[in-house]
């Protein structure tokens, strides 16, 4: 589905087990002909609950530490 600039959507958001739900504006897109998606858009999310910000933001700093923990393993190998 192509998307234009100003369109709101609603985005899933799958984050293991635990899914979150909320509104974005598109700001742009880029077309890629040669990928299994067409397009890469990039949003603003626009109604988003605190309680869902904060699972988002956890699950990035989480993720984080997992990577830093795996650079740092192979680092010292």
């Amino acid at each position: 589905m192509e998307l234009d600039e100003k369109d709101r959507v609603k985005v899933l958001i799958q984050l293991n087990d635990m899914a979150c739900l909320a509104i974005a504006e598109v700001l742009n897109k880029q077309f890629f002909p040669k990928s299994n998606y067409k397009y890469q858009y990039r949003v603003e999310f626009k109604e988003i609950k605190d309680k869902t910000r904060e699972t988002i933001i956890k699950y990035i700093f989480e993720e984080q530490r997992k990577l830093a923990r795996k650079n740092r393993g192979i680092l010292s190998n």
